[in-house]
């Protein structure tokens, strides 16, 4: 049984009449193929859709397209133009609002400690009073200018006035605030 199965294994036959056999079966198969698929009208077909693709004219397209593309152009720059506008309102709204809350109001209270410190300045030269009395006295008008709608600075102003005329300082404060109620 060996040698059957090791003379199958290295012998290799070839019967040349199986393989036309096949060859020809192989070769009715195709035409059969090319028969059912009918490739005799394919030139024509593709001629005629050759001479109807340059009978095409795009050109209108083209122009459309491009007559759309010219207004979104447009468009986007007036929408540009409004977001700018919206910009430029939102940044000059937060800026005031930033500089009403921040800068006006320190150099508002730095421009009544300058002048509170140079009326005291004054006072004290005129009167040779100390800082604390000279002190106490403007806080007492600084409540009374918080109270009322008078402003601090013109009132400390003339009781410099007063004071470098020879009035006495508690005096000064007494009669500006006596002025500023008969107004």
């Amino acid at each position: 049984m060996s040698r059957t199965i090791d003379e199958k294994v290295v012998e290799m036959r070839f019967d040349n009449q199986d393989f036309e056999r096949n060859v020809s079966q192989s070769m009715s198969t195709l035409d059969k193929l090319k028969g059912a698929l009918d490739f005799s009208g394919v030139d024509k077909t593709f001629s005629g859709l050759t001479n109807a693709a340059n009978k095409l004219d795009l050109g209108s397209v083209g122009d459309a397209i491009e007559n759309v593309g010219s207004k979104f152009t447009w468009l986007e720059t007036i929408a540009t133009g409004a977001l700018l506008n919206i910009g430029a309102s939102i940044e000059t709204y937060l800026t005031n609002q930033l500089k009403g809350l921040t800068i006006d109001n320190v150099t508002a209270g730095f421009d009544k400690y300058a002048d509170k410190t140079k009326a005291v300045q004054t006072i004290m030269n005129a009167t040779g009073k100390e800082i604390g009395e000279v002190s106490d006295q403007l806080e007492r008008l600084n409540w009374y200018t918080d109270e009322t709608s008078y402003d601090f600075t013109e009132m400390v102003a003339s009781i410099g006035k007063f004071t470098s005329a020879g009035v006495d300082l508690e005096t000064a404060v007494t009669s500006m605030e006596g002025i500023a109620n008969w107004a």
